[in-house]
């Protein structure tokens, strides 16, 4: 027996072998969604939609050398279930997720294929992870050191196998820049320049082409208890004969208590900047945000809004984390309508219904079972403001339970 000890031990100091040049890669999620609603003006009874989201992601990642690499990946969405309209982003048939070539030296990356691009904290530019179907560009990527310049097209996502095609009416492009504050210890700046040019899109009553800019910074770290992450955008642009002027301004400041539960306290505000009806276009425009953005319902987008929010969370286990919160929501603008995520207003809603939204309280739990899988839950409502109720838009509850493996 000790003979046999000695030899294990003598094999766990053996050094590992090397990694192989072909990887396969796999990723599976099963979410579960409860979304109902209570009546309101002009609705007959509650609503109630209950359904499976399924995504499963295979991928083969070929290290060619110590410099090139080409990855391709598979992915099929579905969803079981839905009694309500599809959205583009929750079924679609087998199709390319990512296929890229990147060749790497010293400080220097250059990817170019269908590739994601999720950066900073993903207010803007992200993975889109909570909707069943990422978000993929098709694109080139130039990294030097922290210094990022891309230009490509976001993928139009079809409902068939292999018809995810270039979206030739949106191109993309700009620098992303992520650096360590030399006087500060533990800070982090990035600063930004994005462009995105879109034709025939739609705000309120006009279709027209925008070419908007977004200019971005976003400070983030921490400092002993303290955490901080501050971001601040201003966008400018045309939108057919008008001119843009938006803004979006986040806070979201940390406070980590001592002891073994290590709580931590956090006070969250947003400001999306809304029309006001004066001639300039003043609707923020989210671009590619993260999917959940303010709670996994998704059902408050980032635009003409006010959010201020606070947040427990804690580790009863060290490997469950809880986290419970509530969200005070109003309009930016009232004449601006109610958006939805991504960027989608809610009809009849522009000038009606006053500037408070609602409020909002939720709790949510996560459970790494081991390295690769992961189960998670997360359960809201969303109470909104009587004059809001009185013009058809109504208090809703949420139920979100997923499963998650990759290796």
């Amino acid at each position: 027996m000790f003979a046999a000890l000695l030899a294990a031990v003598s094999l766990a100091r053996e050094p590992a072998s090397p990694p192989l040049p072909l990887k396969l890669t796999l990723e599976t999620r099963l979410r579960y969604e409860n979304l109902s609603e209570d009546t309101a003006a002009g609705m007959s009874q509650p609503t109630s939609d209950d359904y499976v989201l399924r995504r499963a992601l295979v991928g083969l990642d070929w290290a060619i050398d110590g410099n090139l690499r080409v990855l391709g990946q598979l992915g099929f969405h579905d969803a079981v279930g839905q009694k309500g309209p599809l959205t583009a982003t929750e079924e679609s048939g087998t199709d390319i997720q990512q296929a890229f070539v990147e060749y790497r030296h010293r400080t220097l990356s250059l990817r170019a294929g269908r590739q994601e691009m999720p950066l900073g904290a993903q207010r803007l530019i992200s993975r889109r992870d909570g909707p069943n179907i990422r978000q993929s560009f098709d694109a080139v990527r130039v990294t030097i050191g922290g210094l990022s310049g891309f230009v490509g097209h976001p993928v139009r996502i079809g409902h068939k196998a292999f018809d995810d095609a270039t979206n030739r009416y949106q191109t993309f492009y700009g620098l992303y820049a992520a650096f360590k504050v030399p006087s500060l210890t533990g800070m982090q700046a990035d600063l930004y320049a994005l462009r995105l040019e879109r034709k025939a899109v739609r705000f309120g009553a006009v279709t027209a082409d925008e070419d908007r800019t977004s200019l971005g910074a976003r400070l983030s770290g921490a400092h002993e208890a303290f955490d901080y992450d501050v971001e601040a955008v201003i966008q400018g642009g045309t939108f057919g004969f008008q001119t843009i002027k938006a803004h979006y301004v986040s806070a979201n400041l940390g406070y980590t208590l001592t002891g073994d539960k290590a709580p931590r306290i956090a006070l969250k505000f947003d400001q999306a900047s809304g029309d006001d009806g004066k001639g300039r276009l003043k609707t923020f425009n989210p671009l590619f945000p993260r999917g959940s953005y303010f709670d996994e319902a998704g059902r408050i987008g980032p635009a003409n809004l006010v959010r201020l929010g606070s947040t427990l969370t804690l580790k009863p286990h060290r490997t469950v984390t809880l986290t419970i919160g509530a969200d005070g929501l109003w309009r930016d603008r009232v004449l601006d309508a109610l958006y939805r995520q991504p960027n989608l207003p809610v009809p009849a809603t522009a000038g009606k219904g006053g500037q408070y939204t609602g409020a909002q309280a939720f709790i949510g739990a996560t459970w790494q079972v081991t390295p690769d899988l992961s189960l998670a839950t997360h359960l809201s409502h969303l109470n909104i403001s009587s004059r809001l109720n009185g013009i058809g838009i109504a208090d809703s509850r949420y139920i979100g339970v997923w499963l998650g493996w990759h290796r």
